[in-house]
């Protein structure tokens, strides 16, 4: 195994840490020692032969003395070289140590734009973009006993359907916390069957609350709106988009977020909503979101913190 330069040593000691630059710096000083006394003896050595030629010129030829003094200068190229070889050395490490720092700073400088990447997907999850114009969902703030309405008079059909001209259900609560509105589908007269004009947004639109801290709050709003779909008769394919789009806004970022990872733009959250089974997006939301809040309070305090340095 080859030795280690002084050179080599003293880098290393330079990039070692507290507890280990006492060994290392007993390995310098070593290093040091075996390469003064090499030194000393080629130097002793060169002397020698240089002595050697003096002796014996006066008995050589001109061809030997030529031949000598070919060998005594190809010895002193060899030195040199021997020393550019050390300099080339010592700069590749100078260089190496000099990537490693421009290394570390790039480091710190990815985590921090990391960090500021994150806190902007926080932020957006918080607080979504306005919905799309058009779209038929409305969020509107109530507070009143829990009671169940009709705008107009709600009839089953033997075959289950209901008829009428503009039937609304409203469900509300008393609890402390935002409502959302539920969008109610509009029921046509019935004929041969039932036709229904889609999820709509009306007035009178159902207004069921979804501020909610844990996951009881959760499905409690969900059994809410779950009662709704099926006191009016809500076609499977409409109820996805209609319990996606009433939930409080911060939520509602959070499913944006999903249909963004399904390679769907956030502003077009319907287009992943309307194929998402409602069983699935009852799952999605109880097992995943059950603190929708914790990243506003957050934020809150750090603004708090911000404000009063």
């Amino acid at each position: 195994m080859a030795q280690l330069t002084s050179v080599q040593w003293r880098t290393l000691l330079d990039a070692a840490s507290d507890t280990e630059k006492p060994y290392l710096q007993a390995l310098l000083d070593s290093a040091i020692k075996r390469e003064q006394e090499a030194e000393k003896e080629r130097k002793e050595t060169l002397l020698k032969r240089q002595v050697a030629i003096l002796e014996i010129v006066p008995s050589l030829t001109e061809e030997q003395c030529g031949e000598q003094l070919q060998s005594i200068l190809t010895a002193l190229v060899q030195v040199k070289n021997l020393e550019d070889h050390t300099t080339q050395i010592a700069e590749v490490f100078a260089k190496l140590q000099t990537l490693q720092y421009d290394l570390t700073d790039m480091t710190g400088k990815y985590h921090e734009l990391t960090k500021e990447v994150a806190e902007l997907l926080q932020a957006q999850v918080a607080n979504p973009l306005p919905l799309p114009p058009g779209f038929e969902a409305a969020i509107e703030t109530t507070s009143a006993p829990f009671t169940v309405s009709s705008s107009l008079n709600v009839m089953a059909t033997p075959s289950g359907h209901a008829t009428g001209a503009d039937s609304v259900v409203a469900v509300t609560s008393n609890e402390a916390g935002t409502s959302a509105t539920a969008a109610a589908p509009r029921l046509e007269p019935a004929g041969d069957g039932p036709s229904y004009a889609g999820p709509y947004v009306d007035r009178k639109a159902v207004q069921i609350p979804s501020k909610y801290d844990d996951k009881e709050d959760i499905e409690s709003w969900i059994s809410s709106i779950m009662a709704y779909f099926e006191i009016l008769g809500t076609q499977p394919e409409n109820q996805s988009v209609i319990m996606g789009m009433n939930v409080e806004p911060v939520v509602r970022g959070f499913l944006e977020v999903q249909a963004t990872r399904a390679r769907i733009p956030k502003i077009q959250l319907t287009r992943w909503l309307k194929p998402t089974p409602v069983a699935s997006l009852e799952e999605l939301l109880i097992s995943q979101y059950l603190d929708p809040h914790v990243a506003a309070r957050a934020r809150i305090q750090l603004d708090k913190i911000k404000r009063s340095k």
